[in-house]
């Protein structure tokens, strides 16, 4: 997601304190639903490394997991900056990751929820989905 302006600090420090939450929301008949939810608590190691590490002292956070942790999660990476220039990506692999059935019905919310109580969002509609099918769920861009 590229989005709105997000200093470093929003981020807090997930080497020590923050662990984030990513959800998924799909549509449903009565409105949105839950579709996924997966967590990167903070801390912790990944084999032999860090799972969390920082760049430099203004820069975001990277998460790597190449096993994927109890969730799925096998990387996170939180990239500060000015409005349109701040990024965040998730992905996730392997039997651990929660697959909601697919396709997912759109349109489709993504949210991105740190324990220090920020949150980042970004919608999809059919315009923002690269791939949508029985397969995998893709999409790019989005406030």
């Amino acid at each position: 997601m590229a989005g709105e302006r997000t200093p470093p600090e929003a981020f807090g420090d997930p080497r020590v304190g923050e662990s984030y939450s990513l959800c998924i929301y799909e549509q449903s008949q009565g409105g949105s639903a839950i579709a996924l939810q997966a967590r990167a608590h903070a801390g912790g190691t990944c084999g032999r490394a860090a799972c969390w590490r920082q760049a430099g002292p203004r820069s975001g956070f990277t998460y790597r997991n190449e096993t994927a942790n109890e969730d799925g999660i096998t990387r996170i990476e939180l990239e500060p900056g000015e409005t349109g220039k701040a990024s965040i990506i998730v992905k996730g692999d392997g039997a651990n990751l929660p697959m909601p059935s697919l396709p997912l019905q759109l349109p489709v919310t993504v949210q991105l929820q740190a324990t220090n109580g920020e949150c980042w969002e970004a919608s999809y509609s059919a315009s923002g989905v690269g791939r949508n099918d029985a397969d995998r769920f893709r999409a790019t861009g989005g406030p």
